[in-house]
């Protein structure tokens, strides 16, 4: 991603998803938006979908993520990983009549910026790690 801020740009990777070799498809990202936000320089919001087929099971996955670009005590820009902020996944399985979907995450956060830290407030049924509550935010 690169974001004009001030009199210059700030250059840095939007996000990363795993893949293997029994993944059909890939996922999309869509919706980028670039916003001001409190003790934030930006604030980039982006969409994901996408999914992994093959075998007995096929996963589907819509969300939204967001990364944070702040100046800390370095003087230069800096960017925090994609945060998910939503997201929604989906596996269905062949090996039942009839199929049998499931909901294995479902999570819907909004993000609190402050001096240092972040809270993320709402539900985060299935996230892996401890997304949901207070975490602190350093900006080199």
């Amino acid at each position: 991603m690169a974001v004009k801020i001030g009199p210059g740009w700030f250059v840095g990777d939007l996000d990363s998803e795993g893949f293997n070799r029994h993944c059909a498809t890939e996922f999309q990202h869509h919706g980028v938006t670039v916003e001001q936000h409190g003790p934030l320089l930006a604030l980039v919001r982006f969409g994901l979908e996408g999914g992994c087929g093959g075998g007995l099971t096929s996963t589907e996955a819509t969300g939204e993520r967001v990364v944070a670009i702040a100046v800390g005590p370095s003087g230069v820009p800096s960017a925090t990983p994609a945060i998910p902020t939503k997201q929604h996944d989906e596996t269905t399985s062949y090996e039942t009549e009839p199929d049998k979907t499931t909901v294995d995450v479902e999570l819907a956060l909004e993000p609190v910026w402050s001096d240092g830290k972040v809270e993320m407030k709402g539900k985060a049924k299935g996230a892996v790690g401890d997304v949901a509550g207070t975490h602190a935010v350093v900006f080199p």
